[in-house]
């Protein structure tokens, strides 16, 4: 009798404790802009390592559909948690996932990038497009870019 209270004093205490380094989301708004058509939809990576970005290891991954688009643009609501981020954005227009190249390895699909618009032939760094999410009034801006 005496073990169970004990162990049940310890789990009660347990639970009862902050929850450290357990982070917290927050709603953004996603401004999407140059989008080439309404089929797939879009795939996002947050990224918060220039490592992790380089071997495309996304700590969070999300798909968002593209609907109600006007005049090639939308915006959509997610919840992501507060910190600092890069986000990576796929246009899937065919719905495989994955990036899809052509035969000189040029992307064959729409790709953008968190309050940064790439106009290079090489991937940018992590830092050009770090964001902070913060408890309040995230909005995020990317255009698309088709080669």
């Amino acid at each position: 009798m005496k073990i169970s209270f004990h162990l049940y004093f310890i789990v009660l205490s347990f639970l009862l404790l902050p929850k450290s380094g357990v982070s917290q989301n927050t709603n953004v708004s996603l401004e999407f802009t140059n989008l080439r058509t309404s089929k797939g939809h879009i795939r996002i990576g947050l990224y918060d390592t220039e490592d992790s970005f380089k071997k495309e290891k996304a700590f969070l991954l999300s798909k968002i559909l593209k609907t109600n688009l006007v005049n090639n643009s939308f915006s959509a609501q997610i919840s992501l948690p507060i910190g600092e981020y890069g986000i990576s954005v796929l246009d899937d227009e065919n719905g495989n996932a994955v990036m899809d190249y052509n035969m000189i390895k040029m992307p064959k699909e729409g790709f953008g990038f968190s309050n940064y618009y790439h106009s290079g032939f090489t991937k940018p760094k992590l830092s050009q497009f770090l964001v902070s999410i913060k408890e309040r009034s995230n909005i995020v801006k990317i255009k698309f870019r088709y080669i």
